[in-house]
This record gives structure tokens, sequence and C-alpha cells, in this order.
């Protein structure tokens, strides 16, 4: 992860944890493969396209298995967020790593029930 991301999430939190916005929606990661006839100005726009998508957080190319990464937030339902996009005709296919929160509801941290 580039260090600037870093800052930027926990900026997020911070903000988070000021505001008393813990019990936000289900969030995941969402590792993105497109299809393999995809040129870099189709690639862009795919970026530009899932970015503006309602609940997308941010989206990033990556290099290795997968072509992108995405974190989104859905009101409800990530798994429907994720049924949506991926019928994108661009979209080989999403793997969906789901996010479980650090936080109680009232903002403090997990407690040891060690």
């Amino acid at each position: 992860m580039h260090p600037m991301t870093k800052i930027v999430h926990w900026g997020k939190l911070l903000r988070a944890q000021s505001e008393g916005r813990f019990n936000v929606g289900p969030r995941a990661y969402l590792l993105i493969n497109v299809i393999d006839d995809i040129d870099q100005k189709q690639f862009l726009n795919a970026m530009r396209e899932l970015e503006e998508t309602q609940g997308v957080d941010f989206v990033d190319p990556v290099i290795g298995r997968h072509d992108m990464v995405a974190m989104v937030e859905a009101p409800v339902s990530v798994e429907a967020m994720v049924s949506e996009i991926s019928i994108k005709p661009w979209i080989k296919n999403v793997e969906m790593i789901q996010i479980v929160s650090l936080f109680e509801h009232d903002g403090t941290f997990w407690k040891d029930v060690g």
C-alpha cells in the first residue's frame, strides 16, 4: 500500500471517530480482473466509471493477480453492490474481502474477552 493511502485511510478513521460515525454500512475491498482485450484508454475509462459508482470510496490499479482494487461501502449489503458492479461488460471477475470493524458502536476499541 502506498504510504499516502495509509494516511488517507487513517484520516478517514479519525474523522469518523470525531464525528461519532462508527456504525457505517458494511464495507469491503473488491479485487477486480478486467477482460483480456481492454486497452489502456478503456481501462482508464473503466476505473473512472467505477469511481463514479455510488458507494465506491476509491479505485486503484494494481500489479499481480488482479487489475484493480476498490473499496466500497454499501448502505445495506456489499453483496448486492458486488452483483451490480460484476455485470459491467469490462469486468472478468470480482473477488470480495469484507471489512470488519475494530470499534464497538460507541466508538471504543473491541475489549479483550480473554
